[in-house]
């Protein structure tokens, strides 16, 4: 392979991880000086393109990809080491548990935000970690949906003292919480990630 090949595929692999964490709110700065080596989760992980990327760069050798469909493995783009075929609504492999970071880019989908579904994610994340759930563009749905979605997240984070925000993807900056109805910038934009985040001091709660 060319010299030149080799240095086209790097900056597409190079573009590409750029673009899976602006999907998840994530800068590069912020990402290797806050999380490298951090424990990694990846929610229906689909061909683990952004585990992946975790560990070719050696932010993390602590990285795991979830999914039912084992495309990840069949495609050579996970070992077994780093992939994890279940449902993540299912009992968990301990190895999961006690994620610093658990990120969801395309299993969590319009009308599947309930109460249930957090408590779950959140029982295998770490004290002190985070959830970052980003919807599918296409499928972000209304203003009066993403009400729905807020105010589910607003009623799970009530209680528990977890914290939350919902960061516009384009400007890296923080919506209005709590929500406004009043307020056009969360019912205009689409391309948004919820951040959950659990405070030191709060235990996993797994079931």
């Amino acid at each position: 392979m060319s010299e030149a090949l080799k240095g086209t595929q790097e900056a597409e692999i190079e573009a590409e991880f750029e673009r899976l964490l602006s999907r998840v709110g994530f800068s590069r700065e912020e990402l290797q000086k806050k999380y490298k080596g951090k424990k990694f989760v990846d929610l229906g992980c689909g061909l683990g393109d952004f585990i992946n990327r975790l560990l070719h760069y050696r932010v993390t050798n602590t990285a795991y990809g979830v999914d039912v469909n084992p495309k990840s493995l069949e495609s050579g783009v996970l070992s077994t080491e780093h992939f994890v075929q279940v449902d993540y609504m299912e009992e968990l492999p301990d190895k999961l548990k006690g994620a610093d970071v658990v990120t969801a880019m395309h299993s969590v989908y319009r009308g599947e935000e309930t109460t249930e579904r957090y408590e779950k994610i959140l029982s295998f994340v770490g004290t002190g970690g985070e959830f970052r759930q980003t919807p599918i563009p296409f499928i972000q749905g209304s203003a009066v949906e993403k009400q729905i979605v807020f105010r589910t997240v607003q009623s799970f984070c009530e209680g528990r003292d977890f914290t939350f925000e919902f960061r516009f993807l384009d400007s890296g900056k923080a919506a209005i919480v709590p929500y406004d109805p009043a307020n056009p910038p969360y019912a205009e934009v689409d391309n948004y990630v919820l951040i959950i985040r659990k405070p030191l001091g709060v235990r996993p709660q797994v079931k």
